[in-house]
């Protein structure tokens, strides 16, 4: 048993001792031996779970990979059925393509007149169901006409997930109904 000097007293105490027999002082070296075992610990812990979280699928064979592949493409075409279901999992990147679009034909400037965590687009509706093209609509943005005074008009985008592009936009002046 290895032995260490009481930074307190001065009396030999085993290395791994947590207090001094003789004066109850902290034993430091058994602190900080301890500390280094625990960081030990916790970074191999840590390595592990990074190790494990980036081969996910290494044990994977390749039957495994086509399941998966088949369940994925199942889950999309059954997603595809439904408009709601089809339209939120594209609905991010329709609305800044669509977005893009509609500011292009204001005349002068454009506002819009939702909130900051408002969606722009408020209906939704096929326009090729098959094909998984859907319209967008919505109605908070504002025109300037020629006098300066801003006007509310509605829109509807036409949007393909497929090929990740707006395919038609109009706009027409007023609310919607």
């Amino acid at each position: 048993m290895a032995l260490v000097e009481c930074s307190t007293c001065g009396q030999q105490i085993a290395k791994t001792a947590e207090k001094c027999p003789q004066c109850g002082a902290t034993n430091h070296y058994a602190t900080l031996e301890n500390a280094k075992g625990c960081l030990v610990l916790i970074v191999v812990v840590l390595l592990g779970g990074l190790l494990l979280s980036w081969c996910g699928s290494c044990g994977d064979t390749e039957e495994e990979e086509a399941e998966k592949a088949a369940k994925s493409q199942q889950a999309e075409a059954e997603c595809k059925k439904n408009l709601a279901c089809w339209t939120d999992r594209h609905s991010v990147k329709a609305s800044v393509a669509c977005e893009i679009q509609i500011e292009k034909l204001a005349k002068y400037s454009y506002k819009w007149m939702n909130g900051r965590f408002e969606p722009r687009f408020s209906r939704y509706s096929w326009a090729d169901k098959n094909a998984g093209t859907y319209i967008s609509y919505g109605d908070l943005i504002q025109f300037q006409n020629g006098f300066g005074a801003l006007e509310r008009h509605s829109y509807g985008c036409i949007y393909d997930p497929a090929a990740d592009k707006v395919l038609d936009v109009e706009v027409w002046s007023g609310p919607l109904p």
